[in-house]
């Protein structure tokens, strides 16, 4: 509650609007992957684990851990699923 009326975080309302089908969080995303993010959001897209991941890119699991994070806080999404809906609507997912 909030000065008496009921308050929800900017993030659980993006959930919500997600899950109802308003498009217009995606639309105020700005954020714009780099290539390597992108990189790991296709390979994410594609059901890859951060391990397997990490072996392919030749990189700990650890930065992989850490960069999937990041692409989650600066796209705003708020699971690997809200992010793969958002690289869908906003073209990141080539295939």
């Amino acid at each position: 509650m909030h000065e008496g009326n009921k308050y929800y975080s900017p993030t659980a309302l993006n959930v919500v609007l997600s899950i109802m089908g308003d498009h217009s969080t995606e639309k105020s995303i700005v954020y714009t992957p780099s290539p390597r993010e992108n990189e790991i959001i296709q390979m994410l897209s594609c059901g890859l684990t951060s391990d397997e991941i990490a072996h392919k890119l030749n990189l700990s699991k650890n930065t992989i851990d850490t960069m999937r994070k990041n692409i989650l806080l600066k796209s705003g999404a708020t699971n690997v699923s809200h992010l793969m809906r958002i690289a869908f609507l906003k073209g990141w997912i080539t295939e």
